[in-house]
């Protein structure tokens, strides 16, 4: 049985059977499943989602799958910033690549997301900042996605970047994936027409917890950080590895 369009609304597609969307600190681009009964839309197409008037996607078709004897189809949808995974960074000329010097992390991450096409990013500089290419080789990339460069900054600087639905722009923030001093516990749920609440589901899990933090740059630069967590039975570390440290 389809959803009535006071519930869940999607462009060009009638008769939805259910909107799946998803984003997390550990997938760059935000992913949209739109499952329906027909749809003119095709590879590429611009699509909004809206569940119970609140949009909860917007971005563009990547795939297209007809479902049979189901009958229905499923609509499989990315945020801009899939644009970034599916750039490959290539250069003409191997000794010319990619190279950006004495330059701060928020306009190295703006320079590589305009070689995709993304232009709209936000324009404040997360704090503490960071200078790359301070050597006369300067910070260089190639034969990467652009998608796993910006990520690499993000992670050394440990900031996040993410599509911002509400300023239809790319943020490159200080955003922790744990709750701070200060932080204030918010959170809204969706609701049946009674006003009751449909499904809460609620998991911890220590599987991309890691207590070491092992750096290795440019010889001679190597560096530790370690502290103790009382989930993990053992010490679980994680290596950075990188010349452009």
């Amino acid at each position: 049985m389809s959803l009535d369009a006071l519930v869940a609304t999607a462009t060009s597609c009638t008769g939805i059977l259910s909107i799946q969307s998803e984003e997390s600190f550990s997938m760059l681009s935000g992913t949209c499943v739109i499952e329906c009964e027909s749809t003119t839309l095709t590879i590429g197409s611009a699509v909004t989602a809206t569940i119970m008037g609140t949009t909860v996607f917007s971005g563009r078709v990547k795939k297209l799958e007809r479902l049979f004897p189901e009958m229905f189809v499923r609509v499989s949808c990315n945020d801009i910033l899939v644009q970034a995974v599916d750039y490959f960074m290539v250069s003409d000329d191997p000794e010319a690549p990619f190279q950006r010097n004495n330059i701060s992390s928020l306009n190295l991450v703006k320079d590589l997301l305009a070689e995709a096409g993304i232009t709209n990013v936000t324009s404040t500089e997360p704090t503490p900042t960071f200078v790359w290419g301070t050597n006369e080789d300067g910070a260089r990339f190639n034969l990467q996605s652009v998608a796993d460069s910006i990520s690499f900054i993000a992670a050394i600087t440990g900031n996040t970047i993410y599509f911002d639905r509400a300023a239809n722009r790319v943020e490159f923030i200080r955003r922790v994936p744990y709750v701070e001093a200060g932080d204030v516990s918010s959170g809204s749920w969706i609701t049946g027409t009674s006003g009751s609440l449909l499904e809460i589901q609620y998991s911890e899990s220590s599987d991309r917890t890691r207590n070491v933090v092992k750096i290795y740059g440019r010889s001679p630069l190597t560096a530790t950080r370690s502290a103790s967590n009382a989930y993990l039975v053992v010490d679980q570390a994680i290596a950075i590895a990188h010349e452009l440290l």
